[in-house]
């Protein structure tokens, strides 16, 4: 998988889980030690987080690492 699908794939899937959370974009900054800009960053598919920053988020999404970056094949 190319890295921009997965930039892509990993945007759609933290914006979706953040806003079914409830939680605004200095919330999720704040859970994983990052500033807001990072986030957003993340959730316009910008850059692609750190695998630190990956496990995180999983933890806190309760997503699976590989569900935010594998985009499903049909």
């Amino acid at each position: 998988m190319k890295k921009l699908e997965r930039t892509k794939k990993l945007s759609k899937t933290l914006e979706y889980e953040r806003i079914k959370r409830g939680m605004t974009h200095e919330e999720f900054a704040e859970f994983l030690g990052v500033p807001r800009s990072s986030v957003t960053a993340y959730i316009i598919g910008k850059r692609l987080p750190g695998a630190k920053r990956l496990r995180k988020m999983s933890k806190l999404l309760n997503i699976d690492i590989a569900k935010l970056l594998i985009i499903d094949e049909d």
